[in-house]
């Protein structure tokens, strides 16, 4: 193992492979790429995003007419009602869109804020745009989308990250509280009633009916989830129900919830509120961003991929198209002196043998994106964003990659791993499959395995795998694959807490719940115990990665806390890094360390 451990670090904009030893000031190589979707809307017949400083609109039924134009500032959000797209833009500019014309020509209307604002909310009846950020609520006249006029504005916490409309109230996020204004006819704000979320600031919220549903980050003391607050009296909230459920991006319609994770969609009935139901999940490629709902159909940006999913089945939602946009880097893997990049422009290969001089040695590039490379000696399997697909490659020469003729297809297949030419795959309510690679050209289905649970990722450690089943309940499923025609379920550990993910290495599984995570001893089978807890003292950890003896912990923050496990059931702080990423990819090339971080 050389003493300099090297980086790849992709933010939404960069690229960059760098020595983080902290004795030696790091080289630099850059690579630019695009940034991911950052805001979504949509209504019956249009869809519109934005990403950078780039405004999306593409028409609902025909996703391969759509249109971009690039802004004067990167946009802070974006809605559309009745026709009208409202562009937020960080340079405090509002801009009125007439969604049946061309973007390239003038906006019906625009205004200077004055302010800093990052979020906006219509009020459809009177034609009203609020907005908050940086402390302040503006209040905008746009019944005459071509002269919008500021009505107020209101000094408000500085915390303030979200607002909503609820008949005359206004609501607003601050931190862990919602603060609930009354809006009289003057557009002055009144407060008359707060509740508080948990200990976790609040990610989103949305009113339903007389009530609030809001999610907040997990903060690691059981206290996460979605919240339901009666408002019916708003000077005296009232917790109606809990569900054990998280998520950054909410949104309802009518009595379903859809709730986007970074690495998954859930759906909830609430139609009765007091006792609201999960229905189904979806795993996601790319972390999710924003997600918005209309009729049976919600749009949803992950990464650099907007996908129309149809919501008319709830329980198991499912894309209806998918359009994937130049973004951030969805998978690292490595083989030999290669390293292999997935991005929403395909594949890079490239050579490490001298890590001082790094070159592009081959690309792929497709008309869909790539979530996930697996890599086993002379074969690459390429998974399709959004799809249930692997595409084989012969890799034996790197430099020449060749795609075989068949590709492996489950229709629930959600993760999977590949090891000494047999690909194991979690295929979600059907449980575990195994086939057979051997002969690439020729894929064979060996052997199956039903679990009681909906199988959402798998991990191979020897001769054991372990699945993770996260819906209704979390559980591990620990499972004999020493003859992968015949796999065995040994036993399930429960881990009491909703687990989003999981990783492994050195014969020892890692979950996490918030900021705290756990190591699992997976080798005695209906015995396997947690040996060892850790944490990030407060810090939401967002994805696990192992090597060398050492857990590399990515926070939500953008830190990367890296612990020595050389005593497993005493995990020791040894490094910490600082940066904007909210995942994390770790491989060794040539007998250094690459990490990639998104």
């Amino acid at each position: 193992m050389k003493d300099l451990q090297f980086i790849l670090i992709s933010t939404a904009l960069l690229l960059s492979s760098a020595i983080t030893s902290f004795s030696a000031a790091p080289p630099v190589l850059s690579h630019w790429v695009v940034a991911p979707i950052s805001h979504v809307d949509l209504d019956e017949n249009w869809i519109v995003a934005s990403r950078a400083e780039n405004l999306i609109k593409i028409p609902v039924t025909d996703s391969s007419n759509g249109e971009e134009i690039q802004m004067e500032s990167p946009i802070e959000d974006v809605l559309i009602a009745d026709g009208l797209v409202y562009v937020l833009t960080a340079n405090e500019k509002l801009f009125i869109i007439n969604v049946e014309t061309s973007l390239q020509e003038t906006p019906l209307g625009q205004i200077v804020l004055g302010h800093a604002y990052q979020k906006m909310v219509l009020d459809r009846d009177r034609r009203l745009l609020d907005l908050i950020g940086d402390g302040d609520c503006g209040i905008l006249d746009v019944s005459d989308p071509g002269q919008p006029v500021i009505l107020q504005h209101h000094e408000i916490s500085s915390l303030a990250q979200d607002i909503k409309l609820s008949g005359d109230l206004v609501l607003i996020a601050d931190s862990s509280y919602v603060v609930i204004y009354q809006l009289d006819d003057n557009e002055e704000l009144s407060e008359i009633g707060s509740y508080r979320h948990y200990g976790s600031d609040i990610s989103e919220m949305e009113p339903y009916h007389d009530a609030v549903v809001s999610s907040a980050v997990p903060d690691g003391w059981g206290k996460r989830g979605l919240r339901i607050v009666s408002i019916a009296d708003p000077t005296d909230p009232q917790l109606v129900a809990t569900i054990p459920v998280e998520g950054f991006s909410l949104e309802i319609e009518n009595d379903l919830a859809i709730l986007a994770d970074f690495d998954s969609l859930t759906t909830l009935d609430l139609s009765d509120i007091e006792n609201p139901q999960i229905l189904g999940d979806l795993r996601i490629e790319g972390s999710s961003s924003e997600i918005a709902a209309a009729g049976t159909h919600c749009i949803l940006g992950h990464g650099g991929t907007l996908s129309y999913l149809n919501l008319s089945f709830p329980i198991r939602p499912y894309p209806q198209w998918s359009l994937h946009y130049p973004s951030q880097i969805n998978s690292i893997a490595a083989g030999g002196s290669a390293l292999y990049l997935a991005t929403d422009l395909g594949v890079d290969i490239l050579d490490l043998s001298s890590p001082e001089q790094i070159a592009e040695e081959a690309s792929l590039d497709f008309d869909y994106s790539i979530s996930r490379i697996l890599l086993d000696e002379d074969l690459m399997l390429l998974k399709r964003t959004s799809y249930h697909e692997y595409i084989p490659f012969d890799i034996s020469n790197p430099a020449t990659p060749a795609e075989y003729p068949t590709w492996i297809y489950w229709s629930n297949l959600v993760d999977a791993e590949l090891v000494n030419g047999i690909l194991y795959g979690a295929a979600g309510d059907e449980g575990l499959y195994t086939y057979d690679l051997s002969d690439p050209e020729s894929p064979v289905q060996i052997g199956a395995l039903g679990l009681s649970e909906f199988a959402h990722q798998i991990r191979v450690e020897g001769d054991l795998a372990v699945v993770l089943s996260r819906i209704p309940n979390s559980e591990l499923s620990i499972v004999d694959i020493s003859h992968p025609s015949s796999p065995e379920l040994l036993g399930e550990f429960m881990p009491g807490k909703p687990v989003s993910k999981i990783s492994s290495g050195g014969g020892l599984v890692f979950f996490y719940y918030g900021w705290q995570f756990s190591v699992l001893d997976p080798a005695e089978g209906t015995n396997a115990h947690v040996v060892g807890v850790g944490g990030t003292s407060g810090e939401n950890i967002t994805n696990l990665s192992w090597i060398e003896g050492q857990l590399h912990c990515t926070t939500y923050s953008g830190k990367t806390l890296i612990y020595s496990l050389e005593i497993p059931a005493a995990p020791r702080l040894v490094a910490v890094l600082d940066g904007r990423y909210s995942s994390l990819h770790t491989v060794t090339v040539a007998g250094a360390e690459f990490e990639a971080t998104t």
